[in-house]
């Protein structure tokens, strides 16, 4: 009985510490959507880590770095200068730790493109956050859209 109480009340104290690692990560959420919004490459890339590799669900390859993971969003915010929208549906975001978080969910992207046509993605993400040198960084990305029933 006081293992279990202990375990109990030891539990409560690591959820308790494991909680402020998320809401660090939460509170770069803003911004970053912001960023994306505006097109700004240099923002929205700002989170990956130098030596981050990143699955998008619009090109077929990985991109690793974060300079290539910053052309890559020059080149989309070129391609589709017009409106976006971004909208996250049922996320997901657990710390492992205190220098560990991951985060999934959903997401609509509408992008709109030179002609004013409107493309529009439903995917699923899962990213994977590290805190180095006391600042949070994304290690891993992975974007995967739907299968087309599941967007339905």
């Amino acid at each position: 009985m006081e293992k279990a109480l202990f375990a109990l009340v030891a539990s409560l104290f690591v959820a308790h510490a494991w909680a402020d690692p998320v809401k660090e990560v939460l509170a770069l959420g803003p911004d970053r959507i912001k960023a994306f919004m505006a097109g700004d490459a240099e923002k929205w890339t700002a989170a990956y880590a130098d030596n981050a590799t990143f699955y998008s669900q619009l090109s077929p390859l990985r991109v690793d770095g974060k300079p290539a993971i910053r052309a890559y969003n020059v080149d989309l915010f070129a391609r589709y200068p017009g409106a976006r929208n971004l909208q996250i549906a049922q996320p997901m975001i657990r710390a492992y730790g205190d220098n560990v978080v991951v985060a999934d969910g959903y997401y609509q992207l509408s992008l709109t493109d030179r002609g004013g046509r409107i493309s529009t993605y439903y995917a699923r993400y899962s990213a994977t956050w590290l805190k180095v040198d006391g600042r949070w960084q994304i290690v891993s990305q992975h974007n995967a859209t739907l299968p087309s029933s599941a967007a339905q």
